[in-house]
């Protein structure tokens, strides 16, 4: 959900003025990288 949300914010700001849209591409990038951390991290210890 977070991640739809933050892309649509990209969306929006970018057609506004697209620095502002390019400036957030770093924060979806780590919040991505943070889903696959935690995902990892649940599946080692769910087992």
């Amino acid at each position: 959900m977070l991640w739809v949300l933050i892309l649509g914010v990209i969306v929006l700001f970018w057609r506004v003025r697209p620095l502002a849209g390019g400036l957030l591409l770093p924060y979806i990038v780590w919040v991505s990288y943070a889903t696959a951390l935690n995902a990892a991290i649940w599946l080692r210890n769910s087992g």
